[in-house]
């Protein structure tokens, strides 16, 4: 069963999430056909491994995506080449903390396709942070977008702006109970974000934003 597929912005590939439910891999294969041009785009899979969700980077070059592609269980992110070989995958985040870490399976790609942002608890048990990292990696490469977020806060959503120059998100950065929203330029550093409103009142809160 196809569950997902996105056609790249060249037109020149089709990039689709298959396989019997619970277990879906991901493939490439041109947007003419013929089938026995297709490509596996993960590599092997563990027992009851599966890949989440992907997503297209606006040049046409790479895909990436998010799955329990080496431990059963704990979601993690990658890139691979639009046309493979799985081989070629490099992981983009560092180690996450166990137990529970896990990569939400929400990821952005920067307009000028040079950087992959996503969401994970990668550092602290039950805290969701924002991370960025260049869309080749290395992992290590990877740096937190955000600041210190007070006990009990979490990052929510993010967006890139069309200029690929800042990263919006929306966080309970400063009270664990007050979403706020921040901006940051992508190249850090986290403590140059500024908040984008005056102070909130009491049960204030923001719900939701565009860019």
């Amino acid at each position: 069963m196809v569950d997902q597929f996105e056609i790249a912005g060249d037109s020149s590939r089709v990039v689709y999430l298959a396989g019997p439910s619970g277990a879906r891999e991901l493939f490439s294969t041109p947007v003419t056909g013929p089938p026995g041009e297709t490509v596996t785009l993960n590599t092997a899979l563990p027992v009851d491994g599966s890949i989440s969700s992907f997503v297209i980077s606006p040049d046409s070059g790479t895909v990436v995506y998010v799955g329990d592609q080496s431990t059963d269980g704990i979601t993690e992110i990658y890139s691979v080449p639009l046309r493979g070989p799985a081989a070629a995958q490099v992981k983009l985040n560092k180690p996450l903390v166990s137990p529970g870490g896990n990569v939400g399976t929400d990821p952005l790609i920067s307009p000028d396709s040079s950087t992959v942002v996503y969401i994970a608890d990668q550092d602290t048990v039950n805290q969701v942070e924002l991370y960025r990292v260049p869309i080749n990696g290395p992992a290590s490469a990877g740096e937190k977008v955000n600041d210190a977020l007070v006990s009990g806060g979490n990052v929510k959503n993010a967006d890139i702006s069309s200029d690929s120059d800042r990263i919006v998100y929306r966080a309970t950065l400063i009270a664990p109970d007050r979403s706020e929203l921040f901006s940051v330029p992508i190249e850090g550093p986290a403590n140059a974000r500024v908040r984008l409103h005056d102070n909130l009142g009491l049960g204030g809160n923001v719900a939701s934003f565009e860019i």
